[in-house]
């Protein structure tokens, strides 16, 4: 029926109480609406039978009585007490009208007594009292008044003056029901005061509850998104440091990537040196890093920083506060670390290094952190070992192919050489021929130990393909293919016929080779079986010499033999 009250014009009697001033405002305003309802009948209904009869005491009575009605019940931009005392004396003035012009006639007391309700429930007790005291007054007044005469002019034949025994009984009546009021108002309040103060406890406790598991929660929530999140780095670093076959490549690119996914201030790997005296740092993230990588940064193992610590202890290190532990080394390079961790790097058995992890956030790192960066510690010393055997095997590799090369390079010399004989053949005009000498592309080949395709015009103006393809064994050429096509393009698939025809040709080649020199030693083992037999079969020395120098000779094919016993 009215407008909100807004808060701002809520003006409580205690402001160490506003709840009560709330309640008693809630109860109120919508008894004002119906009074201010009640009071505009009322007036309707009185001033249609008063106007007529001139009555204008009693129609401006009604008239004030239903203004102060009405600004208390739509005045909300009155202090709230005013409000309360324009209800209250608008019923109070009622009363007195009442008792003053009927004496005891009409319900001037029911008036009194709504009075005393208002005050003692609406504003507090100390009102309801001042109400009882002034509805006492108000009665003696009134009773005094119409004894001692001074009312008589008020009288009128409705008027009912009563004896002072009926006025006294008046007064202790409505006295005590006016007490029972004021003591059921207030208990009335103060009940409700206590209802709605537990609730509003109750309202906030819930509400405290509420936000405590919202906050653990998302505490958990946080906390789990990273754990998901460090876990999947973990697997990331795992992935991907499988896929490393240079060992500089691996760590850079490792704790780079530990740096970013878990947001470290700095990063660092250190392995240890041949003599297992220093712990070289070999990789490090950021500008400070690089500092230290230029300057050949290194620590004693088990005299300088937690790194140190951690690669002899074998075991992880970790400072929550760098300032309070002694093991920390400090560096002018990284000056914002305030906790650390170092982790050993464990391969076979015995520690290679260690990886070193600071923040600029003190007490850091929990134990899933020492968990998850421990198990990527693991990984990473395991693919640094697989690397490390890669690359030694890369070299040992290297090194056979190497003396295999050589050692091609030696026997195909000493083949060529024995055989005293250029091995050349050329298929011309459908006839296969020896030549002494190749074409010039062949010592190209040679030169290049690659294809070479040349385009050269004849006198008579026709294009012709010249292709030389070393043949190879193991890297090493033995020779050359060489072909002359009657075209001016030789596709790739033809050449890459060639090539592999190449290769199988110069496995072929070395497969003849090795038989030649099989048989050749063959044939020397049985020569030497030959001579070892005949000069078995001499008994004397003088034959045995003869037999010697006589089936070397023939054997040989030399010259002379010379076999000679010398005195020394």
């Amino acid at each position: 029926m009215t407008d909100p009250i807004p808060e701002a014009n809520i003006h409580p009697l205690h402001p160490q109480n506003e709840d009560k001033d709330n309640l008693r405002l809630g109860v109120f305003q919508p008894l004002s609406n119906v009074l201010a309802i009640v009071g505009t009948v009322s007036l309707i209904y009185n001033l249609a039978i008063l106007m007529p009869k001139g009555d204008w005491l009693s129609v401006a009575v009604y008239s004030i009585l239903f203004l102060s009605m009405i600004t208390a019940t739509f005045g909300s931009f009155f202090p709230y007490s005013l409000r309360v005392t324009l209800v209250g004396g608008a019923i109070f003035l009622l009363g007195a009208f009442t008792f003053i012009l009927y004496g005891l006639n009409k319900n001037g007391v029911v008036f009194l007594l709504g009075f005393v309700f208002i005050n003692a429930v609406l504003l507090d007790r100390r009102a309801g009292i001042v109400s009882l005291i002034v509805n006492a007054a108000l009665i003696v007044f009134t009773g005094f008044g119409y004894h001692l005469g001074f009312l008589a002019g008020f009288t009128n034949p409705l008027t009912l003056v009563g004896s002072i025994s009926q006025w006294v009984n008046t007064l202790i009546s409505t006295t005590l029901m006016g007490v029972m009021m004021v003591a059921a108002g207030s208990t009335m309040v103060n009940n409700l005061e206590k209802t709605l103060t537990h609730q509003k406890k109750l309202s906030a406790d819930l509400e405290l509850e509420r936000k405590g598991l919202e906050n653990t929660i998302s505490e958990r929530t946080q906390d789990l998104n990273r754990r998901a999140s460090q876990l999947q780095t973990a697997s990331h670093v795992a992935r991907d440091i499988s896929s490393f076959e240079n060992l500089d490549d691996l760590v850079t690119d490792t704790i780079e990537l530990i740096r970013d996914q878990f947001g470290f201030y700095h990063v660092g790997l250190f392995l240890v040196d041949e003599d297992r005296e220093f712990a070289v740092l070999k990789a490090a993230t950021g500008e400070a890093g690089q500092h230290m990588l230029e300057r050949n940064h290194r620590l004693k193992i088990g005299l300088e920083g937690i790194v140190g610590y951690a690669i002899e202890k074998n075991e992880p290190r970790i400072a929550l506060d760098v300032g309070k532990d002694a093991t920390h080394f400090k560096n002018p390079d990284l000056p914002n670390t305030h906790s650390e961790m170092a982790l050993p790097l464990r391969s076979s058995g015995k520690v290679i290094g260690a990886l070193d992890v600071q923040s600029e956030k003190a007490a850091a790192f929990d134990t899933e952190d020492v968990n998850i960066l421990d198990t990527i510690a693991d990984q990473l010393a395991m693919a640094i070992e697989k690397v490390n055997l890669l690359t030694q095997l890369k070299n040992s590799l290297a090194e056979v192919e190497a003396s295999f090369q050589q050692y091609t390079q030696k026997a195909w010399h000493s083949h060529l050489r024995n055989a005293k004989r250029n091995y050349a053949f050329r298929y011309h005009r459908q006839h296969i021929e020896v030549v002494d000498d190749g074409y010039v592309e062949v010592k190209a080949a040679l030169e290049a130990n690659q294809p070479t395709v040349t385009v050269q015009r004849k006198a008579d103006k026709s294009v012709q393909t010249l292709v030389a393809l070393p043949i190879k064994l193991r890297g090493e050429p033995l020779g050359v293919l060489n072909l002359r096509f009657d075209a001016g393009h030789v596709p790739q698939d033809t050449i890459d016929l060639l090539e592999n025809t190449a290769n199988r040709l110069a496995l072929a080649l070395e497969n003849a080779r090795l038989l030649e020199e099989l048989q050749q030693r063959a044939e020397r083992e049985r020569q030497i079986g030959s001579i070892v037999s005949k000069v078995r079969s001499r008994a004397d020395i003088d034959s045995i010499l003869r037999t010697t120098a006589e089936e070397l000779g023939r054997s040989l094919g030399v010259a002379e033999v010379l076999v000679q016993l010398e005195e020394q």
